[in-house]
């Protein structure tokens, strides 16, 4: 079944995939993420991995500035901005 038609389906019918159950693993801002069918599991992983890239840019990048800084987010933000094509692709969106 494409992937599409799976997420309507569990919004429809409440069938969420296994992986939705074990939360333990997940990191509490983001269990409600990962429990909604709307937000298909592989788009949080994606937008979950932003996070700690963008922390190992700062501690190995160092950067001088707080422009630097700003420079890293928004590279960054923008990752986070991509996922709207993704989201859209899997009939969701932000």
């Amino acid at each position: 079944m494409p992937y599409g038609t799976d997420n309507a389906h569990r919004r429809r019918t409440g069938d969420h995939h296994a992986d939705r159950q074990r939360a333990g693993d997940r990191p509490p801002f983001l269990r409600a993420l990962y429990r909604d069918a709307y937000c298909p599991d592989h788009v949080v992983d994606r937008g979950r991995a932003v996070l700690p890239a963008l922390c190992e840019r700062v501690e190995t990048g160092r950067p001088a500035d707080l422009t630097a800084l700003r420079a890293l987010t928004h590279a960054a933000t923008e990752e986070f901005d991509d996922l709207q094509a993704v989201l859209e692709e899997a009939g969701s969106e932000i």
